[in-house]
């Protein structure tokens, strides 16, 4: 059962970098964020028959006045715009569409504290071995007990040079950062995040946004935990979801809310970061995206022919401005969406009447100078129920997904499940196809992250 829960507070991407650092940056340093959110869940039914997933009287209720209260929503993904993948779970037959409020009341109803052990990078970020690299952070312990396999790998762009022209070109500073936490401290949780920096301080941004999310996560690890769910009332398996899917929005926001202290000198304004993580609970997965960064999940389908074959599930939806509701809540706060002087480039966020800063997306944590423009952290939250016809799912950063589909990497990392290679043989392999469609492509290599996640299969 697949069910898309989408946040509707958002917060715009990718800079326009040769605008980074050329303002001013002192007279927007006291902007604030707004952090209102509403949530859509819609139930499909993954076996291809028609579902409904029944909640609460008092949940359905506040259908209409989330409809009210929150101008942009988005009612058919297929005009997102963001990229063309075969979404075999997205039959018009399936499932229902309600609304779930996440302001207010019920944040203070789940406990959320958000400012609690902020700065703690140590081990307490994860059970076991904790690894921290340049790139990122890996605390892996007993992976047969979780019956996933992960395997990252996260490499630094190029550019070319600006200096002496026989240099050809040299490496970027990688602003992509990521983690894997095989459990989260104290629970049966896993959760895994690849972080998308930019500007000329997204790498401060992205490894901040990392560690707070996290810390987030395991000062709230029982609160989310809801253990034997499957056998609660339906209305506990609502509050469960409810629970984690204003957790997971809080971790983002208090990210943001992070880089805005004075004595951590990040500078935010023209700096940001994108978000993509999984959360896993058992058999139930959660999704949560924050800009152009993109999960996928590959499915095992069978053809009318009775072929099997492997179908990709996109468990988010880019949040560039493309996508007819992204644009519409941007414009509804005041942005200003164009390309640049009108006729150069792809379509970006500006502010109303400067060319700047240019972001290619509509959602980040940072980049705070758009705030008050829509420009905001909050994630879309997709839940889905893993079946045994689940193989594996990717996280990536928009390194790997600029020149390849969703499908493609899926039919990718396919190949290494048939050879039962393992989950990092494939992270280092799609990195590396990725690198070589970008050199092949543009003058220019983006920083390429990917965390793929290997779910157990009976032996055959």
């Amino acid at each position: 059962m697949l069910k898309k829960i989408f946040t509707k507070s958002a917060r715009s991407g990718e800079s326009f970098d040769d605008d980074h650092g050329t303002r001013s940056l002192t007279q927007h340093a006291n902007s604030t964020k707004q952090s209102s959110s509403s949530a859509e869940i819609k139930s499909e039914n993954s076996s291809g028959g028609g579902g409904t997933f029944d909640f609460h009287r008092e949940v359905e209720n506040n259908v209409n006045n989330n409809n009210n209260n929150h101008g942009s929503t988005h009612n058919d993904m297929d005009e997102t715009g963001s990229h063309d993948t075969d979404r075999s779970g997205d039959d018009p037959n399936n499932g229902m569409m309600v609304r779930l409020s996440l302001d207010g009341d019920l944040l203070l109803k789940t406990k959320v504290r958000p400012d609690a052990r902020l700065d703690s990078e140590s081990e307490s970020l994860a059970s076991g071995k904790l690894r921290k690299s340049a790139d990122g952070v890996i605390a892996i312990e007993h992976e047969s007990m979780f019956g996933i396999e992960i395997g990252m790998c996260s490499r630094a762009g190029w550019e070319p040079s600006r200096g002496d022209k026989k240099s050809g070109e040299v490496r970027k500073v990688n602003q992509d950062t990521f983690c894997v936490h095989s459990p989260l401290k104290g629970s049966h949780q896993i959760f895994c995040a690849v972080f998308d920096g930019h500007g000329a301080e997204g790498r401060q941004v992205s490894h901040s946004t990392r560690d707070c999310v996290t810390s987030v996560l395991l000062e709230n690890v029982h609160a989310t935990a809801f253990p034997n769910l499957e056998f609660e009332t339906e209305d506990k398996v609502t509050h469960a979801h409810r629970v984690r899917v204003a957790t997971l929005s809080e971790a983002f926001a208090a990210s943001e809310r992070r880089l805005l202290e004075p004595e951590r000198g990040i500078e935010h304004l023209y700096s940001g970061t994108t978000a993509i993580s999984v959360w896993i609970f058992g058999s139930t997965l959660y999704c949560g995206c924050v800009g152009d960064s993109r999960a996928v999940l590959g499915r095992i389908a069978v053809t009318a022919t009775g072929r099997e074959k492997m179908k990709a599930i996109d468990l988010s939806y880019d949040q560039k401005p493309t996508r007819p509701d992204e644009k519409k809540r941007v414009r509804a706060s005041g942005g200003r969406i164009a390309r640049w002087r009108r006729n150069v480039g792809p379509l970006r966020v500006w502010q109303p009447r400067e060319w700047v800063p240019g972001l290619a997306m509509c959602r980040s944590v940072g980049d705070t100078i758009l705030t008050e423009y829509g420009v905001v952290p909050t994630p879309e939250v997709t839940l889905i129920q893993v079946s045994s016809a689940d193989s594996f799912f990717v996280l990536a950063s928009d390194g790997v997904w600029e020149f390849m589909s969703s499908q493609e990497v899926v039919d990718f990392i396919s190949k290494f499940r048939k050879t039962r290679s393992s989950a990092d043989e494939a992270a280092e392999s799609l990195v590396r196809e990725a690198v070589r469609r970008w050199r092949r492509n543009d003058v220019v290599v983006d920083d390429v992250t990917a965390i793929v996640g290997f779910f157990a299969r009976a032996e055959t």
